[in-house]
């Protein structure tokens, strides 16, 4: 097991059963280069945790720290659809305005990467004068 798959272990079940960790801890777990998307025996997340016990700020580290927010447990439920069952609607709303962000951010970089078009000369008509 590397070490960032065991950090990423000491991250997932850190969150668990109550919670034993606080933002500080995660956020030296996530420097240490654990792994933000490690999965327990039922393929739930760190994520998915966090959104569990409705807590926004450490759901929002993982996320900003690249976890995957479409990622499927083995009951085939996102952090979303885990946030939904418990009745937590500020922590889903904010996985789903992550997820629309950094969707809007892949197709912008995808533009930029494409390249942007030449302007198009603008045809002049008689008596138009904008």
């Amino acid at each position: 097991m590397k070490d960032s798959q065991k950090l990423g272990l000491q991250l997932l079940y850190g969150l668990r059963f109550p919670p034993q960790l606080d933002l500080d801890d995660v956020k030296e777990l996530i420097a240490a280069g654990a792994e933000v998307d490690y999965r327990d025996s039922s393929g739930e997340t760190p994520l998915m945790w966090a959104v569990r016990y409705n807590n926004t700020l450490l759901a929002k580290m993982l996320i900003e720290a690249g976890a995957d927010m479409d990622a499927r447990n083995r009951y085939g439920e996102t952090a979303c659809d885990i946030a939904s069952a418990f009745g937590q609607a500020e922590t889903r709303n904010m996985v789903r305005q992550e997820r629309e962000r950094r969707e809007l951010t892949e197709r912008l970089r995808q533009a930029a990467a494409a390249g942007t078009p030449k302007p198009r000369k603008i045809r002049r008509f008689k008596g138009f004068n904008p």
